[in-house]
């Protein structure tokens, strides 16, 4: 018995040597391939988030893509994946766990990619078609669906704080413990739990009294709080750090646990010179600045009440204390 004890873990060892090696080799392969000009195309015209960050970070995230969509599968049910739409389901991937270089997503095999919404029982016809994304579980665990024109909806449209394929994966950051709860198992220490839980407690109540902007499908429960406001800071970072001072505080406070890099996109309107100060007081890695239109009769059609000379002097004046500062953002 103990022979055959000692033979079933020397098996057990040599098999998982095995399987680590052979990973190592598929992703120094992975690795050494160039990076195809198709996919550089969409990020930088589609991923704000990749758009803002510093050339070295922009490299390690193309060898983030090129690993995850290397080893995954990306599956179109009724519909073809093109480039684009691989692209961005790798990139909503990357982003929520960017700031974990080591993280490994073992949560996951394979996403599917449906044509349009559908319903409980994943059905593409009939009444009821309203889920844009899922993480699956039982039979469908360590899968994942996404529904493509929702998917390039939410990296095309910045404004509107969602992004359905940063949020299903934020999901799986939250799983990475075991369990979607809302608490994840990264970035939020013993001491920060109490603090998180209550500030969720409170900002759903905000939710239930009509007294925020949060989207309210957050109050479904903890765990699509978490996965909405993930979505809110890393679509419009500007303006939750205005909104909702002590989430924004709360994602200082991860990024001082090592969750960085910090960054975010805004097109300027409401960057006074005190908010960027702040902005560069916090130890944000990035901005990235997105004008609505460049000439001012089509700005003002699209930004109503706001001011096109005014957001023009945000931004010079946001250049002028970063030069100031001798910051590096």
């Amino acid at each position: 018995l103990r022979l055959t004890l000692v033979v079933i873990a020397v098996s057990g060892a040599w098999l998982a040597w095995n399987h680590s090696l052979r990973k190592i080799r598929r992703r120094k392969k992975l690795l050494a391939a160039p990076f195809p000009v198709e996919w550089e195309a969409v990020l930088h015209r589609d991923v704000a988030y990749f758009r803002a960050l510093p050339d070295g970070e922009k490299t390690r995230f193309r060898n983030e893509l090129k690993i995850f969509l290397g080893e995954k599968m990306i599956t179109g049910i009724r519909t073809t994946i093109d480039t684009r739409t691989k692209v961005l389901v790798g990139a909503s991937a990357v982003i929520p766990i960017f700031g974990f270089p080591s993280w490994e997503w073992d949560q996951i095999s394979e996403v599917l990619v449906y044509p349009s919404r559908f319903g409980k029982d994943f059905s593409l016809d009939g009444d009821g078609r309203s889920i844009l994304g899922m993480v699956g579980s039982g039979a469908m665990n360590r899968i994942m669906i996404l529904v493509k024109p929702d998917l390039i909806q939410g990296f095309k449209n910045a404004a509107d704080k969602r992004n359905v394929g940063v949020h299903e994966f934020a999901h799986l950051v939250d799983k990475s413990d075991g369990v979607i709860d809302g608490l994840p198992a990264v970035g939020l220490d013993r001491e920060a739990i109490g603090p998180w839980v209550e500030l969720v407690r409170r900002k759903m109540q905000e939710i239930r009294d009509k007294d925020s902007d949060i989207n309210a499908y957050a109050l479904t429960n903890e765990a699509e709080f978490f996965s909405v406001v993930t979505e809110y800071f890393f679509e419009r970072p500007e303006v939750m750090q205005r909104k909702h001072p002590d989430l924004f505080a709360m994602l200082e406070y991860a990024r001082d646990n090592g969750v960085g890099p910090v960054g975010l996109t805004t097109n300027g309107s409401l960057l006074r010179a005190d908010r960027a100060e702040r902005l560069l007081d916090s130890g944000v890695a990035m901005v990235d600045f997105s004008l609505d239109a460049a000439r001012p009769e089509t700005f003002h059609k699209i930004r109503v009440g706001l001011s096109y000379e005014r957001t023009l002097e945000n931004v010079h004046e946001f250049l002028r204390l970063r030069a100031q500062r001798g910051s590096d953002v």
